[in-house]
């Protein structure tokens, strides 16, 4: 499997899971930086910090602290969409 092959097969279950765990709901992610194109193919789009709830804006803040390379957070409205 290669390796671009293989984001897109685990982009197509996060879709089958999430449609069925998270319906219509907000779900918001705090994707590491190269992953961050991946969860933009499922329906994923960056949204302002100020925009999101106070607990994951100090979940950011800490991993940015330890060295993690997190991107803006990231929230899906809806139904996932498909890769």
């Amino acid at each position: 499997c290669t390796r671009s092959g293989s984001a897109r097969g685990l982009a197509r279950a996060c879709c089958v899971l999430a449609d069925e765990l998270i319906g219509a709901r907000t779900c918001y992610c705090l994707p590491w930086s190269h992953w961050a194109a991946v969860y933009g193919r499922i329906g994923f789009v960056q949204v302002q910090p100020a925009d999101v709830p106070k607990f994951l804006q100090a979940r950011r803040a800490e991993y940015r602290e330890r060295g993690g390379i997190v991107t803006r957070v990231t929230a899906s409205h809806g139904r996932a969409a498909s890769p």
